[in-house]
């Protein structure tokens, strides 16, 4: 998988907030989720990448193969801002989506195998 940085002179940074560059953990106040999308056969990946990265929402893209197109991380405010961002992807060209909330994040300090035998 490979992560999406923005394109050349498709955004505005004065009028547009740069997209967020770093993943961060699962935080406990927000409405966190990955959601696959498979794009529509008219919709323009270029355009579609650029239009994502310059949501508020989006913390991270992956260009996937296989079944779905993308991977999107989105860190909402709350489960309707979550479902907003969802119906927004698809009215800009996801053909179908699938979404997947995150709970926790499972770190290795966490684990109660510590590898021993």
């Amino acid at each position: 998988m490979t992560r999406i940085y923005s394109l050349p002179g498709t955004w505005d940074a004065a009028s547009t907030p740069a997209p967020a560059t770093s993943m961060g953990t699962v935080d406990p106040d927000a409405t966190e989720a990955f959601v696959r999308v498979r794009l529509a056969a008219q919709t323009i990946p270029q355009v579609f990448e650029a239009w994502l990265l310059c949501r508020s929402a989006v913390c991270g893209v992956w260009s996937l193969g296989g079944d779905f197109d993308y991977e999107v991380r989105l860190v909402c405010t709350s489960p309707h801002d979550l479902a907003a961002e969802v119906r927004a992807i698809r009215r800009f060209g996801g053909a179908q989506t699938d979404t997947c909330l995150l709970l926790r994040e499972v770190a290795a300090e966490q684990s109660i195998y510590h590898g021993e035998d």
